[in-house]
């Protein structure tokens, strides 16, 4: 902010604290983590300097959530590099179960390009969108990655936005969607903050509709939505009634314990999450299966090759280790009857 002058400068070891005056007290939200990360993403070119400190007269600022900053924290990436590859030096648990083993992988920085590939094809499809709105969480690969694909894959006009983690009111994002007129809103974000957006969307009476990847398959994010006339569609990999066998044991269970009936948003709707983590279990098995052992690095060794067909469907993994899925359900609230209802059957061509 204007009249900010430095007060000082601390340097221990690779820790930078930078001291400044009252004036950038006056900075908060994203505002604030915008101007953080501008002076570390310079001051860590400084030979030495790897994480930086901020300070108002001496006093670290209370309502940031984190006080140290480093440059890895931000995604500075173009769409095309965060849909590509980066070789990375990952470290895993080593067979003792007490070092730590170095691995050299090629990695793709997130997984989930068909989710927002579907959705493109959908808003393209159902709305004729040309307008769009993406907003995901700052430095969150997933969000970001799927936002990079979406914007790179739409025929039309994109506008972005990130907000900072643990953000709670997400008016100013929505606001700005409508302010814009867009034909749809991309939002690929957890369930804790997409339950804080579509409840937001309910009582503004948000028009636009929303699309998520399968993290808003939820029924607690269903429950947001409740009551409303909030347009709200997701991108899943199971619909209840795919497999009416799984569909009726859990619903027995769910109906027979009460915590994991609350845990679920109250009723026993099967959301895709549910049969996903079912079928990651049996996955699991078959690779301890295929490698004979329990052994940790064995396991690992084994589960490329795992092929397995669930609840969800065929489940076999490419060469990054990413599922291979090129169909997907579109899933719509039925805010009515507080339900998912399928949409659609889209695929990624």
């Amino acid at each position: 902010p204007q009249g900010t002058t430095l007060l000082g400068l601390d340097l221990d070891g690779s820790h930078l604290t930078v001291d400044l005056s009252g004036e950038y007290s006056s900075l908060s939200g994203i505002f604030l983590t915008l101007a953080d990360y501008c002076m570390t993403l310079s001051l860590t070119q400084v030979p030495g300097v790897k994480v930086v400190s901020i300070t108002v007269g001496g006093q670290e600022l209370a309502y940031r959530d984190h006080q140290n900053f480093r440059a890895q924290d931000v995604l500075m990436t173009t769409a095309d590099d965060v849909v590509g590859t980066v070789e990375a030096t990952l470290w895993f648990l080593g067979a003792d179960g007490t070092t730590l083993v170095p691995e050299q992988r090629t990695l793709e920085l997130y997984e989930g390009d068909s989710q927002a590939q579907v959705l493109v094809n959908f808003a393209k499809d159902k709305f004729s969108a040309q307008k769009a709105y993406c907003l995901g969480e700052l430095g969150n690969e997933y969000d970001q990655g799927l936002i990079a694909f979406f914007e790179q894959n739409f025929d039309g006009e994109v506008i972005k936005d990130s907000f900072p983690t643990n953000t709670s009111d997400f008016t100013t994002y929505l606001n700005k969607a409508v302010a814009e007129d867009v034909d749809v809103i991309f939002c690929p974000v957890s369930i804790a903050y997409a339950t804080q957006i579509v409840g937001l969307a309910a009582s503004m009476g948000l028009d636009i509709p929303l699309l998520g990847s399968d993290t808003l398959d939820s029924n607690v994010v269903l429950e947001a939505a409740q009551g409303s006339n909030v347009q709200l569609y997701v991108s899943t990999f199971y619909q209840e009634g795919g497999s009416p066998k799984f569909d009726d044991g859990i619903k027995a269970w769910l109906n027979e314990d009460s915590t994991a009936m609350t845990n679920n948003g109250g009723n026993d709707t099967i959301a895709a999450v549910t049969a996903m983590g079912y079928d990651a279990y049996y996955v699991a098995l078959e690779a301890l299966k295929a490698a004979g052992s329990t052994d940790k690095a064995a396991v690992k060794a084994a589960l490329p090759d795992v092929t397995y067909t669930g609840v969800s469907g065929s489940i076999a993994f490419d060469e990054q280790g990413d599922a291979i899925r090129d169909t997907a359900y579109i899933k719509t609230a039925d805010t009515a009857n507080n339900a998912w209802t399928l949409e659609t059957v889209q695929t990624v061509e």
